[in-house]
């Protein structure tokens, strides 16, 4: 199979697809107990509670797996793994979410090569859980944004504690523009910002994975493994082959590089969605914020061959030959053209959240704009 960063046409019926499923109804002790827990995440004193454990977890684990990575060293995008960080917590941008960062909060350094694909809009609207849709304004004939993040996580720890945290290789599957309907199936149009859905995560260590868990994220603990510049995933007992990129590194043309790094927008617009896991009869929702400002530099159009051996959520085993992702042709702010991107990011990841906060949040939004316009 030869994309060249697209996807065959898959039967599409419709440029929208139906709307979603209706949210299903856990039994009734485990509705309760995580309901409970949900809205003990709004509470930021639990916020404190909860990191006081978290920290020195964070740091015993981190030095384990830097004894592995001695031994078995991760040298992917080498000479981008030494860039500072900035001082935390990340600045709050005039358009984020929601939640105040603070000392809390976890922090650390991104490296990821991302692969942007334009695929069957009915394909990934199956894979959606109860209570989600996609955003029917965000699909263009018949085809809806599926990304590809193939990770390197650095130093995660949490903001007030003084020792190194972990690092570890993460891949994912995302899907932005996500809508959440209301208890008949149809969307919701309340929230002025659309959500970012991740139907499976592959983890090369098990304590993060864990900590996934705890929040909703389908994250598996597998044999994750990078070169300078290549990423393979394989299961982690009987190591079969899930996938495997190779990425370029011939020089990009300085024009397409200086537009990458230049339109940061975008990128908030798309990866600053929030995250949302369902969590029993309700959902969660995670915030990443990322600095861009300190990325700015590091943002850089890369070509990509990805071989999928077992299929992923949204698209098929097959070999896919991915070019530069040219940042000038995004269709909209909100949807990345096809193509593969590098980037290095710092990033704050604020605690999980329940739907009533985003709820407040929309109420002053709403507001404010009739305050201003009065």
């Amino acid at each position: 199979m030869n994309t060249h960063g697209a996807m065959p046409q898959l039967n599409t019926r419709t440029d929208k697809p139906c709307h979603g499923k209706p949210i299903k109804k856990w039994p009734w002790p485990f509705r309760q107990i995580l309901t409970m827990v949900a809205h003990l995440y709004d509470n930021r004193v639990y916020h404190w509670i909860v990191s006081i454990p978290l920290a020195p977890l964070d740091t015993v684990f981190g030095f384990f797996y830097t004894v592995l990575n001695a031994i078995w060293p991760i040298r992917y995008w080498r000479e981008w793994q030494d860039i500072p960080e900035p001082k935390f917590p990340l600045p709050r941008e005039a358009d984020d979410i929601r939640v105040q960062p603070e000392a809390c909060d976890a922090c650390g350094k991104y490296l990821t090569s991302m692969v942007g694909l334009h695929v069957d809009a009915d394909r990934l609207a199956a894979l959606l859980p109860p209570g989600l849709t996609l955003d029917p304004d965000r699909i263009h004939k018949g085809k809806h944004p599926l990304v590809l993040i193939f990770g390197y996580t650095q130093d995660l720890r949490r903001i007030w504690w003084p020792l190194p945290g972990m690092s570890y290789l993460e891949f994912l599957v995302g899907i932005p523009n996500i809508m959440l309907v209301d208890k008949e199936g149809n969307p919701e149009h309340k929230f002025e910002f659309r959500f970012f859905y991740i139907p499976l995560l592959h983890l090369s260590r098990f304590y993060p994975t864990l900590i996934g868990w705890l929040v909703g994220y389908r994250k598996r603990w597998s044999r994750v493994t990078a070169t300078e510049n290549s990423y393979t995933v394989k299961t982690l007992f009987l190591g079969r082959d899930i996938l495997h990129a190779e990425f370029g590194t011939k020089p990009v043309p300085a024009e397409l590089a200086a537009v990458a790094s230049r339109d940061t927008e975008r990128w908030s617009k798309l990866l600053n969605q929030p995250n949302v896991n369902p969590f029993g009869d309700t959902n969660l929702f995670l915030h990443f914020h990322w600095g861009w400002a300190d990325a700015k530099q590091k943002i850089e159009p890369i070509t990509a061959t990805v071989t999928v051996y077992q299929g992923l959520p949204g698209l098929p085993p097959g070999k896919y030959h991915i070019s530069r992702m040219d940042v000038s042709h995004f269709i909209d702010v909100e949807a990345p053209p096809a193509g593969g991107v590098r980037f290095c990011s710092p990033f704050e990841l604020l605690p999980p959240f329940s739907k009533k906060l985003l709820e407040r949040h929309q109420q002053k939004i709403k507001a404010l704009a009739e305050k201003t316009n009065a």
